[in-house]
């Protein structure tokens, strides 16, 4: 008994404390860290791709805006091309009856200075009637053309308009790209680290689903009450 008491006296010098509790209460805290970790970095990257999911359907929605945009532009401008075509028409037209007219109006105030005898008096109510007819065309002609300048006039502005949301989706569009770029570099820098914490070899080992392993040849010895000294683990050794 006296060696077997200096045997254990001896061991628990050499091994004072048993640490397989602190161990195991470390192992648990680095994997409670690492699986905390772990759970930031994926809600961060359910962040990041739910930004980049909207951002992307913002991207979908500017393009298919500027293409509508496009479409009407191209419209408004056929429309403003041909009220055009019709315009130079009708300002023709409308420079030929005033030509006509100023020319009826001459022979009829020369007529009118001159004899008055049946022919020329007949003469000079056809002029009349033909002067009266041009006046209600020119007048006509006249509400027309100011009509349809309105159009083109309103037309060159929703084309201008059209054009400005163009530009304007253009520079949505842009930014959304830049945006998208920017989250699909964080995405993937946060699988790197997150790839690279789970690649390391001491977070392996802790987040491992045992923490410790039985410590071969090791009991729980206790000493007596009022020792003095910290209840030991050591190793029994039998002699």
């Amino acid at each position: 008994f006296t060696n077997m008491k200096r045997s254990l006296l001896s061991q628990n010098e050499e091994f004072p404390m048993d640490n397989g509790k602190d161990i195991r209460e470390t192992a648990q805290r680095l994997y409670a860290k690492l699986k905390a970790a772990e759970k930031k970095q994926q809600e961060d990257r359910r962040m990041y791709e739910d930004k980049l999911t909207h951002y992307q359907v913002e991207v979908e929605q500017s393009r298919q805006g500027r293409n509508e945009a496009q479409e009407a532009a191209a419209e408004r401008h056929k429309e403003v091309e041909e009220l055009t075509r019709l315009m130079s028409g009708m300002e023709k037209e409308h420079q030929q009856l005033l030509q006509k007219m100023k020319e009826n109006e001459e022979e009829l105030e020369k007529m009118r200075r001159g004899q008055q005898d049946g022919p020329s008096q007949e003469r000079c109510l056809e002029l009349e009637n033909s002067v009266s007819t041009l006046k209600e065309k020119i007048h006509h002609l006249d509400d027309m053309l100011k009509s349809q300048q309105r159009k083109v006039r309103q037309m060159i502005e929703q084309l201008q308009n059209s054009r400005t949301a163009m530009q304007e989706k253009d520079r949505m569009i842009q930014e959304l790209k830049e945006k998208v770029s920017w989250l699909q570099a964080e995405n993937l820098e946060l699988q790197d680290k997150l790839d690279h914490f789970m690649t390391t070899p001491g977070n392996q080992l802790y987040a491992a689903k045992s923490f410790s392993r039985p410590i071969q040849n090791f009991k729980r010895i206790y000493l007596p009450a009022g020792s003095g000294r910290p209840l030991p683990v050591i190793k029994l050794v039998e002699t």
